[in-house]
């Protein structure tokens, strides 16, 4: 039973320190990108001042981020 809980804990260990590298390396676009292919479909269900907050973004900026995708 330890293997198993040494086996979660590195892998959550993993899964955090991937975010917390990618928030700080990553530009406001691209972390917007992976969250959207992380939880797709997710930005029409919750309000979008709770993305921008996550991504640690302004409303506004991620208002921006969204209207340049859409333009591509």
């Amino acid at each position: 039973i330890k293997g198993v809980y040494e086996t979660l804990i590195n892998k959550y260990h993993k899964i955090i320190q991937d975010k917390l590298i990618g928030h700080l390396f990553k530009n406001a676009k691209k972390r917007y990108l992976d969250f959207l292919k992380e939880y797709p479909g997710l930005i029409n269900i919750i309000p979008h001042y709770h993305v921008a907050n996550y991504l640690g973004i302004s409303t506004t900026q991620l208002s921006r981020i969204r209207k340049t995708i859409a333009e591509e």
